[in-house]
């Protein structure tokens, strides 16, 4: 019996607005937070004998080792964060403790987040103040238990926002706006404690860790209209990895900052498409030699009718990753309208993970959603990174899953083996 499910859990930030413009970061490179020792009193929400310290500490090395900033911090009997408004307390602190302010910060979604981030701002833009609450009505582990969070993983996005930087279109990035509870795809959701390429860019971008180049253009639409709301990302032609990956505008226009040297191929999609309308295609390719700004002639892409919903794994489905191991061999699906055998043609952008589509089974969910299994082998060489499962039925009719294949350490145990 085939399982369809899915998944739509938030971890958001919810800025303050800044009285001006200004650089969206901190200017200061040592960050005093206080860690509320709530998170040690909370059985209810933090499963006991879970390992809080070691989850805090490994989440503030991640963001210090990509960024250079160092975070001081120590435990405190604080419990609530600042009140809503454009100047907090002057004090960031990380909380779990269920009293009113931490319940306002959450917002009317409780029963869906794990976590807010909460953002002030100084006169000139800079950061002055965040607020991390983790959801106290949810719960949390960190040794896999199904059904609960991932701390450390909750933690490390949450940093991401206390540091200035949004949600990612990348699904296997950090900063991707959903999480998954451990035991979604029969895995646990350790994904998003190690930084991806995409958070590496972005946080270089944003602190001038090291000098990076800028790739910009316009993506348009048949006539040459705006694009509306849409992604794009840069794929490293030499590995096939996502390397970074932004939102672009309405008007068609896009940045992508923090890109090391390379020759990337830019992508770009539309994220919703109204009435199953969309857009997927490359941009063009570029060569980046110097840190400096390029910019890519505008490119037009077609718009078609969408067929392809998704992709999962043991059966779920959702904007996910899906973890995979060196040398291993896995079973994934596909979902859409009217897909059939021979027009579904699904591959990576990397040779290291091969598609295989010869014994492909389709199965059929009411009148014309389509569910097809296909196997995945990746090989023994092939790197930890992100990479994009692109599926199409047709030359002009596909649909990217961007940074849905990420290759990590963490073990996937569904391998299955062709004893053929």
């Amino acid at each position: 019996m085939m399982m369809l499910a899915s998944l739509s859990v938030f971890a958001d930030s919810y800025p303050v607005a800044s009285l001006t413009s200004g650089p969206d970061r901190w200017q200061k490179k040592r960050i005093r937070v206080e860690i509320s020792n709530s998170l040690l009193r909370s059985p209810n929400s933090i499963k006991p004998e879970s390992d809080v310290q070691s989850a805090i500490a490994a989440s503030f090395e991640a963001w210090t080792a990509a960024t250079g900033i160092e975070f001081e911090y120590s435990w405190s009997d604080r419990s609530s964060v600042s009140a809503p408004g454009r100047a907090g307390d002057g004090l960031n602190l990380i909380t779990i403790a269920a009293t009113p302010e931490n319940m306002l910060a959450i917002g009317a979604s409780s029963g869906q987040v794990p976590a807010q981030t909460r953002v002030f701002y100084g006169r000139r833009g800079e950061i002055a103040e965040a607020d991390i609450v983790l959801n106290p009505i949810q719960q949390f582990s960190t040794d896999g238990s199904f059904g609960t969070f991932d701390l450390q993983s909750t933690l490390t996005h949450e940093i991401g926002h206390l540091l200035g930087l949004e949600h990612s279109p990348i699904v296997g990035a950090t900063m991707y706006e959903l999480q998954a509870r451990n035991g979604f795809f029969g895995l646990p959701g350790y994904s998003k404690r190690s930084l991806s390429d995409d958070d590496l860019s972005a946080i270089r971008a944003r602190y001038s860790v090291t000098p990076t180049a800028t790739v910009s253009g316009r993506a348009l639409v048949d006539g040459g209209r705006g694009s509306g709301e849409f992604a794009v990302w840069a794929v490293d032609q030499s590995t096939g990895r996502v390397v970074a990956g932004r939102f672009g505008h309405d008007d068609g226009s896009y940045a992508i900052d923090g890109l090391e040297t390379g020759d990337f191929e830019i992508f770009a999609q539309s994220c919703s498409a109204e009435n199953d309308r969309g857009f997927a295609g490359s941009l063009g390719v570029v060569q980046i030699r110097q840190t400096r700004a390029y910019r890519l002639e505008p490119r037009v892409l077609r718009s078609f009718r969408q067929s392809i919903d998704g992709v999962g794994f043991n059966g779920q489905f959702g904007d996910l990753p899906i973890v995979l191991n060196p040398g291993g061999s896995f079973m994934m699906n596909a979902t859409g309208k009217g897909l059939a055998s021979d027009s579904l043609v699904i591959s990576t952008s990397t040779s290291g993970i091969e598609i295989g589509t010869a014994g492909m089974r389709l199965h059929r969910l009411g009148t014309s959603t389509v569910i097809a299994d296909f196997s995945v082998s990746v090989a023994d060489s092939t790197a930890f990174g992100e990479y994009v499962l692109e599926a199409a039925v047709s030359p002009r009719e596909r649909r990217y899953f961007v940074g849905a294949l990420s290759v990590e350490s963490f073990p996937n145990p569904w391998t299955f083996y062709d004893l053929k």
